[in-house]
């Protein structure tokens, strides 16, 4: 299959959403900004991650028709996955400690230093692979480690059940997205209190992965009602944001929730953004290929985000900007580690 240009714009768009998002859960944010700390951070962030999961599902068929055997196909996505997300762990952790040589005060920051101290090795095994994290509790491990592997653990259960829902996407696109909205909520709300996060869940993340597949394989009927869906979409996500804006004060849950109910906002939000990165794209060119180019350094700038927030983003000092300030700061800091990446891309042979 031919690289997909908005595609790219897609996946760089999520890896600013949530790197966006990330730094907007400092402490400084919550203090400058405090109306906009939830919309701004975790709100983001579902939306970032609902559009890794349809993308993930989206390239899925195509990549199911080219495997030559399903043995094939899991192989091919674990080593893609599992293999890069080691190395990053361990080059993550190498460019974490160094710093930390040279300033003692670092050393405090780093989640290595709270594992240690609390004589749990078998974490350090486990943090290099991406399992998911209601499994690390059956082993004690009970933090994130450096570069999101609840996702990663999240996108390859739902490789495994990737040809199975392949199958309904393919024959029953409606009734097959309403029984995973509906598996999903069951699982979150039985879930809850069982799990260390029912909204990470591999199970209550399905609608939006399969949603991917399902504009795939349809895509050509879609493009036939592609006007009257984009405006019943922009209705509907209208009403439910304004529904959201007038009914909750501006400091607490204003778009977004963090469960399986904020699908009534993500899966027409991933159409919308689906259908414009298409469309832009092809009306401009030559302006999303340079937007684009960030794709292949999107993984090494969310690892480099990972280390400025835990490592310096507290010392920053985000309080001390206006919100304008602090806005304009951290988006020097997000393009400033976007160039970063592409310079270390470089370096990295393909």
């Amino acid at each position: 299959m031919k690289k997909i240009a908005w595609i790219d714009t897609i996946r760089v768009a999520a890896a600013f959403m949530i790197i966006f998002a990330h730094y907007f859960m400092c402490a400084g944010f919550k203090d400058s900004t405090p109306y906009l700390h939830h919309a701004l951070s975790y709100d983001v962030a579902i939306i970032g991650v609902a559009l890794f999961l349809a993308i993930s599902g989206y390239l899925i068929p195509a990549s199911l028709q080219r495997a030559p055997s399903l043995e094939k196909f899991y192989a091919r996505k674990f080593f893609r996955i599992v293999v890069p997300f080691t190395v990053s762990w361990f080059v993550m952790l190498a460019i974490m400690i160094l710093p930390a040589l040279f300033n003692d005060t670092l050393i405090e920051r780093l989640p290595i230093t709270a594992v240690l101290r609390g004589g749990n090795f078998s974490s350090l095994i486990l943090g290099a692979f991406p399992i998911d994290l209601n499994i690390t509790q059956l082993f004690g491990l009970e933090v994130y480690w450096f570069v999101g592997e609840w996702f990663m653990a999240t996108i390859l259960w739902l490789y495994l059940l990737a040809p199975l829902l392949n199958y309904f996407a393919a024959r029953r696109p409606i009734i097959s997205l309403a029984a995973s909205i509906g598996v999903s909520l069951a699982a979150y709300y039985i879930a809850q209190g069982a799990v260390y996060d029912a909204w990470t869940f591999f199970i209550v993340r399905i609608p939006e992965f399969l949603f991917g597949m399902i504009l795939f394989i349809h895509r050509d009927k879609l493009k036939n009602f592609r006007p009257q869906l984009f405006l019943c979409m922009s209705i509907f996500l209208a009403a439910y944001v304004i529904y959201f804006a007038l009914n909750f004060p501006p400091q607490g849950a204003l778009f977004f929730v963090s469960n399986p109910k904020n699908f009534l906002l993500t899966l027409p939000t991933i159409y919308l953004l689906f259908t414009l990165a298409e469309v832009f794209n092809a009306l401009l060119p030559k302006i999303f290929a340079w937007f684009n180019s960030f794709n292949g350094a999107s993984y090494i700038a969310m690892i480099i985000q990972h280390v400025v927030i835990y490592l310096f983003a507290d010392i920053i000092g985000f309080e001390h900007f206006g919100t304008f300030g602090a806005f304009a700061m951290l988006l020097l800091i997000i393009v400033t580690t976007f160039k970063a990446a592409q310079l270390i891309k470089n370096f990295i042979p393909v």
